[in-house]
């Protein structure tokens, strides 16, 4: 048998690209609303956009513009060290709520809906070497 060839051009490399971009635009955001327990509203809070931006994004209807494309980034890097740090999304979320001598005795979850995300990951990548037990 032969297969029939597609009438479909094939995409452009800036094509893919985007659309590899979208795809892990949405994984990130759905890790960070199942793992922290939010909803789009508090996502949107957190990314300092309306929650239908949030909602675009996880259609993939719509790429971030760079400055949250920088803030998408940096929460994957917060899904990353919380993989390394956390053996469940349980205890993620207890961290995410206990107050942090680090922080000021404010919690982590106070920090992340204000959008100090590099602060997040500061403290979190000092927990993962060791340093700070």
């Amino acid at each position: 048998r032969s297969k029939m060839a597609s009438n479909k051009p094939a995409k452009s490399e800036r094509e893919i690209e985007r659309e590899i971009t979208k795809n892990k635009v949405r994984a990130i955001c759905i890790w960070t609303i199942a793992t922290l327990g939010l909803n789009y509203t508090d996502l949107a809070q957190a990314m300092k956009v309306g929650p239908e931006t949030v909602s675009r994004w996880l259609r993939g209807n719509t790429m971030p513009r760079p400055e949250n494309l920088k803030k998408i980034n940096a929460l994957g890097n917060l899904q990353y060290l919380c993989g390394k740090v956390f053996r469940k999304p349980r205890d993620i979320r207890n961290w995410m709520s206990e107050r942090v001598p680090i922080l000021d005795e404010s919690t982590p979850m106070l920090h992340f809906m204000g959008g100090d995300l590099e602060k997040l990951i500061s403290v979190l990548a000092t927990i993962e070497s060791g340093a700070f037990i």
